[in-house]
């Protein structure tokens, strides 16, 4: 529903990052609605955590005007491969159930502690500021240099250059964070969690490099790569057409789709076409095709 409803429509989507901007930068949202009248929410504090299935994300993340704007660059994207076909039962290890445990207890912790919030006004978060260790901001100085050269031409970053301008920021909120985790009355971020916070923050730009370079595909091409991988773990190399889009996959549920994308195939050298009318599923066939060896 956040994506793909009212909020992301072609008319509110701009609006909608911006919206997300102010929220990750911390400023005051200021809010106009026709029932409500405006509205001004000094000290708020969001976060939010969201799934997407990859068609839905491929729209998002591989549209060049919410990169444009800002929103991509603060988001922390990971997209692990399918485990599908791979998940044999296993006896959950004691030392595993423990720490989910422990982990719950601490969130548990974490979220009954009253917030920080002014004495005059209870609704409006005041946290103190966390500061960084002499050692810690020598750690992230050196992180922050080392990531703006790599926005240079023929950087690492380049391709990913307004993610990897807030690469720095991001290690400094992923530190903090990991912080206050470990101790919700600490004052300091202390450099062992800096350390910590650049692993993350180095893990996360691959993950933005790999999807940024995913995100150049064709949904064809996508397509075609599942058909590929369908029609090779099929014991018979040759298929036809009807076959392909009335037993294969559910994006290809039509003659024309079908016909499309196993031209892509063809294009690239993976199968090639049958001479017309042979025989297949006990009838000749006009369109039918090869695994090539």
């Amino acid at each position: 529903l956040l994506v793909g409803g009212a909020a992301f429509n072609d008319e509110s989507r701009m609006r909608t990052a911006a919206l997300f901007n102010t929220l990750w930068d911390g400023e005051p949202i200021r809010r106009i609605r026709a029932g409500t009248g405006a509205a001004f929410l000094p000290g708020r504090r969001c976060t939010a955590h969201v799934m997407l299935q990859p068609v839905v994300a491929d729209k998002l993340f591989g549209d060049p005007m919410l990169d444009g704007i800002g929103m991509l660059a603060r988001t922390l994207l990971v997209a692990p491969e399918s485990t599908a076909g791979t998940r044999m039962f296993r006896q959950v290890p004691a030392a595993c159930q423990q720490a989910l445990v422990e982990y719950g207890a601490r969130l548990d912790h974490l979220l009954r502690r009253p917030p920080a919030a002014k004495a005059d006004d209870p609704s409006v978060l005041d946290p103190p500021p966390l500061r960084l260790h002499p050692d810690a901001v020598r750690l992230w100085i050196a992180f922050h240099d080392a990531a703006e050269a790599q926005l240079l031409p023929g950087g690492e970053f380049v391709t990913i250059k307004a993610f990897g301008a807030k690469l720095a920021e991001h290690v400094g909120r992923l530190a903090a964070v990991l912080t206050v985790y470990a101790d919700p009355d600490a004052m300091e971020v202390p450099p062992e969690m800096m350390v910590h916070g650049i692993m993350l923050a180095k893990y996360y730009a691959a993950e933005m490099l790999r999807l940024q370079g995913a995100s150049t595909v064709t949904p064809d091409l996508r397509l075609a790569a599942r058909l590929l991988a369908w029609w090779q773990a099929r014991p018979d190399p040759r298929c036809h057409l009807a076959a392909i889009y009335q037993r294969g996959l559910n994006a290809l549920g039509n003659a024309a789709t079908a016909r499309r994308i196993v031209g892509i195939l063809v294009e690239h050298g993976w199968v090639e076409r049958l001479p017309p009318r042979t025989e297949l599923d006990g009838a000749p066939r006009r369109d039918a095709w090869e695994l090539v060896p």
